[in-house]
C-alpha cells in the first residue's frame, strides 16, 4: 500500500532540487527514480546482517589522463596517486576537501553526527573499522558537492524528522562512512556515520542518515548534469591468476550517484581485456536505447542462448566521472549494471540494480560480453 506521506516528501525533494538547480540538462523524474531507489536501498539494508568487507589484491582505478591542465589528487582507498583535467568551472569538485591519504578511524561514539549550516563543500569518504582497522569495501565519487550545496542543505532541511523508535524491532545493519564538510573559511568537520539507524542532525532537527546520503547522491547527480568536465579517465588493472566465476578478485566499486540512461562511459574492461576506443563509443551511442531504467520498469527477461552453459567474465566499466560500475551477468545479453549497493555477500561487492543493460550480438561481440 502507498505511503501518502512519503510519496509528498519525494515531491517536496523533487521541487526544491529543480528549483536550485543551476541551469543545465534536466531530467524531470531523476528525483522521483532517486526517491524510489533511495527507499529500495534502505528497506534492503535493514534486512542486512552485515557489510561485505573486501581487501581487493585487484584494483581497477579511475585515473584521469593528463592533457592540459593538470590537479593531484589521492584516491582514499588505494592511495594511488590520481590526476584530473576539467574546465575551470569543475576543479573545485575534484580538489575541494579532500579525502584524507589515510582514512579516519570511525569513533566508537557517532551520537551527535551535526551537519553545518554554513557547509561549502561535502564529500564522501570511507573509514577504517574499530578492531579490524580494514576500510570500507567500496570506493567514494571522485567529486565533492560544491555547486549544489544549498539545495542539498535545502532538501535535508525538507526532510521528516526522524522517528527515534524506527530501529526498536529491526536487526540494525552497519554501514561506516563519513562526511568530509567543509565550511566557509573554517576547517573541514567530519560527520561520521555507523550505520542505518543513525540520526544525522541539521539546524537542531535529526533526520534519518540514510535519507540524508539519498540527498546528497541526488545533489551529486544534478550538479554532474549541470557541469561538463574535459577529462578521460581511464584504467589500471593488475594481472590476475583466473577470470572464471570463483577465480577473480573483487574490485571496490563506487558508491555513488545511480547508473542511468544518461550515463557516459570511458574504459571498459571484461576479465582482463579492455574494449577498443571503438567498442566505447558504440556503447555510448547504444546506451540510451540498449538500457531498461530499473528503479522504473521491471527488469525484461531476456537470453539469447539459453541452450549452453555459459562462463561470464568479470566486468568493469568506469564512467565520464570515475566512478566504478559492474556489469553483473544475468544470461547472454542480459546484464545489471551499477556502483555499490549495502548488503550482499562478505566476499563479493553487491550491485545496484540501476540499470538493465541489453546490447545487441554485434555490440556485445565487440565488448566481449557474453
Amino acid at each position: 500500500m502507498k505511503d501518502p506521506k512519503r510519496d509528498q516528501d519525494a515531491e517536496r525533494l523533487r521541487a526544491l532540487l529543480t528549483a536550485a538547480a543551476p541551469s543545465g540538462p534536466d531530467d524531470p523524474n531523476r528525483a522521483q527514480r532517486v526517491a524510489a531507489r533511495g527507499r529500495r536501498d534502505r528497506r534492503r539494508a535493514i534486512t542486512a546482517g552485515v557489510i561485505g568487507l573486501v581487501a581487493a589484491a585487484v584494483i581497477i582505478v579511475p585515473q584521469v589522463l593528463n592533457t592540459a591542465r593538470t590537479s593531484d589528487m589521492r584516491n582514499n582507498v588505494t592511495n594511488q596517486p590520481t590526476t584530473a583535467t576539467q574546465q575551470a568551472d569543475g576543479s573545485a569538485t575534484m580538489t575541494t576537501t579532500p579525502c584524507p591519504d589515510d582514512p579516519p578511524l570511525l569513533p566508537d561514539d557517532v551520537a551527535g553526527a551535526t551537519i553545518p549550516a554554513d557547509a561549502a563543500s561535502v564529500r564522501l569518504c570511507v573509514v577504517k573499522l574499530p578492531g579490524s582497522g580494514q576500510t570500507t569495501a567500496w570506493n567514494p565519487p571522485v567529486d565533492a558537492l560544491t555547486v549544489q550545496t544549498s539545495a542539498f542543505l535545502a532538501v535535508v532541511a525538507d526532510l521528516p524528522k526522524a522517528d527515534p523508535a524506527r530501529c526498536d524491532a529491526i536487526r540494525v545493519a552497519p554501514d561506516p562512512y563519513v562526511l568530509l564538510v567543509g565550511g566557509s573559511g573554517s576547517a573541514a568537520e567530519r560527520v561520521f556515520v555507523s550505520n542505518t539507524c543513525q540520526d544525522v542532525t541539521l539546524d537542531g532537527v535529526a533526520h534519518e542518515s540514510g535519507a540524508v546520503l539519498d540527498a546528497f547522491f541526488d545533489a551529486l547527480a544534478q550538479q554532474r548534469e549541470a557541469m561538463h568536465l574535459d577529462t578521460s579517465f581511464g584504467l589500471s588493472v593488475s594481472t590476475e591468476a583466473g577470470c572464471g566465476p570463483g577465480t577473480h578478485t573483487s574490485r571496490q566499486l563506487t558508491r555513488g550517484p545511480a547508473v542511468t540512461a544518461q550515463t557516459r562511459f570511458e574504459a571498459l574492461v571484461a576479465c582482463d581485456t579492455f574494449a577498443s576506443k571503438e567498442g566505447i563509443a558504440d556503447l555510448n551511442s547504444a546506451w540510451p536505447t540498449s538500457t531498461r531504467d530499473l528503479n522504473r520498469i521491471p527488469a525484461e527477461d531476456v537470453d539469447r542462448c539459453p541452450a549452453s552453459d555459459v562462463v561470464a567474465p568479470p566486468t568493469y566499466a568506469v564512467t565520464t566521472w570515475g566512478d566504478l560500475v559492474r556489469f553483473e551477468f544475468r544470461a547472454c545479453g542480459n546484464y545489471v549494471v551499477g556502483g555499490y549497493a549495502l548488503g550482499g555477500d562478505p566476499t563479493e561487492p553487491a550491485v545496484a540494480q540501476d540499470m538493465q543493460f541489453l546490447p545487441d550480438a554485434a555490440l556485445a561481440d565487440e565488448l566481449g560480453l557474453p
